[in-house]
């Protein structure tokens, strides 16, 4: 049997008002979603690096550039490589 990270999709929460991201978690958490907290650019890129995340919501006010920076630097979870194009 699968643990819970394959079996529902990995969400970092990145908000840095508690309240709008206890929010986010609880409606998150009634579906198919497993959540996870970052209140800082530290706890953020350790999540990245060692969770993997699929999704991510990010309040792009403060740091929230420099994590958008470095999810698109680590690529998908999956391991392929994903460009926009120009």
């Amino acid at each position: 049997m699968s643990n819970e990270s394959e079996r529902h999709a990995r969400v970092l929460v990145l908000i840095e008002r508690p309240l709008v991201a206890d929010v986010v978690r609880l409606t998150l958490n009634h579906g198919t979603f497993v959540t996870r907290h970052a209140r800082d650019i530290r706890e953020a890129c350790e999540v990245l690096d060692a969770w993997r995340p699929q999704l991510a919501i990010v309040d792009i006010d403060g740091f929230g550039d420099q994590v958008v920076r470095r999810i698109a630097s680590l690529g998908p979870p999956g391991g392929t490589a994903f460009r926009s194009s120009p």
